[in-house]
Parts: C-alpha cells; sequence; structure tokens
C-alpha cells in the first residue's frame, strides 16, 4: 500500500530519496541516520517520510554522525531530522 494523503485523497507519489537523522538528548546531538524515500501529494504538496531501510547507515557510537551528515548536504542530499518530543517538567508541553 502507498500512502494516501487525507485532505485530498490522493496517492502521494515519491518525490526523492532522502536521509534522517534521528535525533536524541533533547535533540542536540544525532543518534542514527536512516535512509528513507520522501513522498508528496500531487494536489497540495504535502510531504511524508516513509520507506525507511532496515537498518540505519550510521549510528552514534560507530562513526561521526555530525560529519556524515555534512557532507551529505554537501552532496545536496535531503536531510529531515527526526526530533523526539521533550517535555517541559512543569507544562508538560513539547
Amino acid at each position: 500500500m502507498k500512502p494516501i494523503c487525507i485532505k485530498c485523497e490522493r496517492e502521494y507519489k515519491m518525490e526523492d530519496h532522502c536521509y534522517v537523522a534521528e535525533m536524541f538528548r533533547k535533540n542536540k546531538e544525532i543518534y542514527k541516520i536512516w535512509s528513507a524515500d520522501l513522498w508528496s501529494c500531487p494536489v497540495c504538496g504535502h510531504k511524508i517520510v516513509s520507506g525507511f531501510a532496515d537498518k540505519p547507515g550510521m549510528e552514534h557510537w560507530n562513526g561521526d554522525c555530525e560529519a556524515e551528515i555534512e557532507r551529505l548536504k554537501k552532496l545536496g542530499r535531503i536531510i529531515v531530522k527526526n526530533k523526539e518530543w521533550v517535555y517541559d517538567k512543569d507544562t508538560r508541553k513539547p
């Protein structure tokens, strides 16, 4: 099954390949780098990331994730950050 836009009721189209930087430590560091597909709605242009690789391409303990992201940016690759949900202690709001 392909993803479908709820608003437009149209099937998303695969637009490009991207890399996802999975963040941790209150979004200050990269935990893992994943390869994935960038999809967009052909009507409204809404975008989603789906179709992740089975395993991350790099993890923080086996390489310099920050340097790898900079290298990928220089190559013109699309980078998406997957930020962790961080709560304010008192308000419980992100």
